[in-house]
């Protein structure tokens, strides 16, 4: 039994008694006046417990549960920790739960209700820190697995980029960097330098012998290998997590002012990954080394990129500016790749 119901208890049978009894009804009076300022007493504490306790629920556990137990036994100082520690001037609470409870110069005993709610809000909480650390573990092997399958993608990329390797990579490190200085935040970003490296994922349905023709594309040849976007979309659709991928994949080759393939798409219409993406793509491409070609130098290559600007409005205007103003950095992941 609480000492709240005992007290209402025994007020309540004194009352009774009174009743019954040669006196003035004045003391009844002032008695039952008390009993009920009282109990409008204990309602009040309940309340302010009650909103201590939704905030429990709601915000930070272990600081309204220190909270809690500060106001209820007018301690100093209140630690709640998984660890058995040593603390001078600290008693130790024991309960039944993984967290031990240190109180610092208490002034009031521990309400064994209050003391077996703490006790069930930890073990709440420490169900809860255990699911989420178990789920933390498993998300973390997902992303590992993720990456993995993305790496070996980009490899099987790579052997399609007429046997060259490195393209891949560079498409990563470049477009990743490109978001960075546009001004997307640090996830973005990262998914962009993960899934860029399959941008071609599609040539591997492509014959080899026109990937690797030493001379110049005759026009059925050209219009065969434009539909390397198609089938690197078809290769990546129908995946959730691969949608950014998706997205490159299919439109990389669309020009900001039109123009471009698959869809002849303009202006914002071409998704914010593609269109990071195109500025790498043809940046890599004109210094990188093909079969048809050697490899260029990093100014002559922001030359060439300027005049195809300047003529078809290839790239997002804005992403292009911000790509021509850091370019220094470029040149040197490009170099380091």
């Amino acid at each position: 039994m609480s000492n709240i119901l005992f007290i209402n208890l025994l007020f309540s049978f004194l009352i009774g008694l009174l009743l019954y009894m040669p006196i003035s009804r004045l003391y009844i009076i002032l008695i039952l006046i008390l009993f009920i300022f009282f109990n409008i007493y204990l309602m009040m504490k309940k309340s302010t417990k009650e909103k201590l306790f939704k905030n429990i629920k709601t915000q930070d556990t272990i600081k309204h549960l220190k909270e809690l137990i500060k106001n209820e036994t007018k301690c100093e100082e209140v630690n709640i920790s998984k660890d058995d520690e040593r603390l001078d001037e600290f008693e130790k609470i024991n309960l039944n739960s993984e967290y031990n409870i240190y109180i610092k110069n208490k002034k009031s005993s521990f309400d064994p209700d209050i003391k077996n709610y703490v006790n069930y809000i930890l073990d709440l909480y420490s169900n809860y820190e255990n699911k989420i650390s178990s789920e933390n573990a498993m998300r973390r092997e997902v992303k590992l697995s993720k990456i993995q399958f993305v790496s070996k993608l980009r490899i099987l990329a790579d052997k399609f980029d007429s046997g060259k390797s490195g393209h891949t990579r560079r498409i990563g490190n470049l477009s990743k960097q490109l978001a960075l200085d546009i001004g997307f935040n640090e996830k973005y970003s990262y998914e962009i330098g993960l899934y860029s490296p399959l941008h071609d994922i599609g040539k591997v349905l492509v014959s080899s012998n026109i990937l690797n023709k030493p001379g110049k594309l005759n026009r059925e040849e050209y219009e065969i290998i434009k539909k390397h976007v198609l089938y690197g979309a078809e290769i990546l659709q129908g995946v959730d997590w691969l949608k950014i991928a998706w997205e490159i994949a299919l439109y990389h080759h669309e020009r900001y002012g039109g123009g471009g393939y698959p869809f002849s798409l303009i202006g914002d219409k071409i998704p914010v990954s593609a269109r990071i993406v195109s500025i790498i793509d043809v940046y890599d491409s004109i210094r990188g080394k093909k079969v048809y070609k050697e490899t260029v130098s990093h100014d002559e290559a922001l030359e060439k990129m300027i005049q195809m600007q300047n003529h078809y409005k290839y790239f997002d205007p804005d992403f292009f500016d911000i790509f021509l103003k850091n370019n220094e950095k470029y040149d040197i992941i490009f170099d380091k790749n």
